[in-house]
């Protein structure tokens, strides 16, 4: 600990006839009283750490971000419009998953993450299969959760094979707190992809 009298040097010779007694008594009273640095006046410590709070998108915000984002995909917007304009700009958090088992589809069953997640997941996809008619009704959404599912209807056709069918099929969006999309999971029928694919539907 630092002292503020580490750099005294005390005489060489103590003529008693030079000292008073009450400066006797006062030197080591006064080198006694070191000080820490945490004495001084600093913020206090929860202010020095305290967090901004965390985003709580509003319903209104969570479900005018849901439209937008299905709009775009119905419209089958390019994929770094919809990085850019709809996903979190925490790319490392981006999660794709559309439900179903890995063997009926190269699109079913696996979780693409990231940006280039993303990519290679719709890449797969409009290589597969095309879709046209594209719309979405019944949008729940949960605030407090930042998630909102909603329903989609569109006619696919299954490129290899020409085979089409018409379809429902289920979005459940995470947002973050910006109202950007962090989750994307869909629940479609896989049966009629699988069946499309070899030409059997």
């Amino acid at each position: 600990m630092h002292s503020l009298f580490s750099h005294f040097q005390p005489p060489t010779t103590t003529p008693s006839s030079h000292i008073q007694p009450q400066q006797e008594q006062q030197q080591p009273q006064e080198a006694s009283q070191s000080h820490h640095p945490d004495d001084y006046d600093h913020p206090p410590l929860p202010y020095r750490t305290q967090q901004p709070p965390p985003l709580s998108p509003t319903r209104e915000e969570l479900l005018h971000a849901a439209q937008a984002f299905c709009n775009a995909f119905a419209a089958s917007t390019p994929t770094g419009t919809l990085l850019s304009n709809h996903f979190t700009r925490r790319r490392r958090n981006i999660l794709v998953h559309e439900h179903g088992l890995a063997q009926l589809a190269p699109f079913l069953g696996r979780q693409f993450r990231g940006p280039e997640g993303l990519d290679q997941y719709l890449s797969v996809m409009a290589e597969c299969v095309s879709h046209e008619g594209m719309r979405f009704t019944d949008y729940a959404v949960d605030a407090e959760a930042r998630r909102v599912g909603v329903r989609g209807q569109a006619r696919f056709t299954w490129k290899n094979t020409g085979q089409v069918w018409d379809e429902d099929f289920y979005y459940v969006l995470g947002f973050d707190g910006e109202a950007r999309v962090e989750k994307y999971e869909i629940w479609a029928d896989s049966g009629a992809a699988w069946l499309a694919s070899r030409g059997e539907l």
